[in-house]
């Protein structure tokens, strides 16, 4: 074989392999991208010094994202997907077809599913009240894969902050793409063959009353494995010239499975619980129920019974937040401190 034969025999190789690369390549979409009722992910977070040598992911196919050294900082927590309907606010979400509780402080966040994409609705907590958007924000657009350069949105919103009784006004702007492929290593021998990575730019303006405007930028990186239905990893660089938090941060999700006990339904009056913090014994006033379950911050299930109990031994609990729920209602949290 000559040299110009053999030259092109190696090239029609090269064009080979790159065309089966990019036939392996995962394409995001509704159905493996987006969680479902039930979904509940645990979140980890990384310690601050395992981020110092963080280098910005490489754009193009074929990349080698290893984390495997990363260490773990605080303790980890679950984010529960469950219907709007679950939750104490849902009649200002009336186009929301899912939400989301995070277990760390109950505060709940809604979107808006199709083929086309999913949406961020609004948001609602005890502290913040509810807060539909205005224009929702940009969570996803479908399909996905290496090199879509996915739709750049805006959203707005507004929240009432009782404890400083005044509007906070936030506009922003996102702008996605899917700027890479490859493998991922994470920490405990974690590792993904093949998974995409998008990025996401937003940059947003917080109109604090008589506090002035407060100018925020962060630029986040999501790694999708196309089987979780959530990114397996988030690393976000935020930036802000007033009130926040200036840095890197990360977390490493893995999906818990199907809770269905606690996110079939999170609503139902609020009920009375005392005293609070608790330290030997919860009292519980008056609760009439089927099955009665207490959860801790992450989403295991601490105590349980089908039996009516006038209080609860947590003396054996460890210090923190927990959630209780009655007939798989959410009914109420308490803290406990010895």
């Amino acid at each position: 074989m000559n040299k110009n034969k053999f030259n092109g025999c190696l090239i029609m190789v090269f064009l080979l392999a790159q065309m089966l690369t990019l036939q392996a390549q995962i394409q995001l979409n509704a159905s493996n991208s987006v969680p479902i009722v039930g979904d509940a992910f645990t979140l980890q977070g990384v310690d601050s010094l395992s981020l110092v040598h963080f280098e910005t992911p490489q754009p193009g196919p074929n990349q080698q994202w290893d984390f495997s050294d990363w260490t773990s900082s605080a303790a980890p927590y679950q984010l529960i997907f469950i219907p709007p309907s679950a939750t104490p606010n849902d009649s200002s979400f009336t186009s929301s077809t899912l939400a989301s509780v995070d277990m760390r402080d109950t505060s709940f966040a809604y979107y808006e599913v199709n083929n086309q994409g999913w949406k961020k609705t609004g948001i609602s907590s005890s502290f913040l009240g509810s807060a539909p958007y205005a224009r929702p924000q940009l969570q996803m657009q479908f399909p996905a894969t290496l090199g879509s350069s996915l739709q750049v949105d805006s959203f707005q919103y507004e929240l009432f902050i009782a404890l400083f009784g005044f509007n906070l006004s936030v506009k922003g702007i996102d702008s996605l793409a899917v700027i890479g492929s490859g493998s991922l290593k994470l920490p405990d021998g974690v590792n993904y063959s093949n998974v995409l990575c998008v990025i996401r730019i937003t940059h947003e303006s917080d109109e604090l009353g008589v506090f002035g405007v407060t100018n925020t930028s962060s630029v986040r990186y999501e790694f999708y494995d196309g089987i979780q239905r959530y990114p397996v990893m988030v690393v976000t660089n935020t930036t802000t010239d007033g009130f926040g938090t200036n840095g890197l941060s990360a977390f490493i999700l893995k999906n818990a499975g199907t809770l269905s006990s606690t996110a079939t339904a999170l609503q139902a009056e609020p009920i009375h619980l005392y005293p609070n913090p608790a330290c030997n014994f919860l009292q519980l006033n008056g609760l009439e129920f089927g099955t009665l379950q207490i959860f801790d911050a992450i989403g295991q299930l601490k105590f349980s019974s089908n039996a009516p109990v006038p209080q609860i031994d947590v003396q054996q609990f460890p210090n923190g937040k927990y959630y209780l729920s009655t007939d798989g209602k959410y009914r109420a949290s308490f803290m406990v401190a010895h």
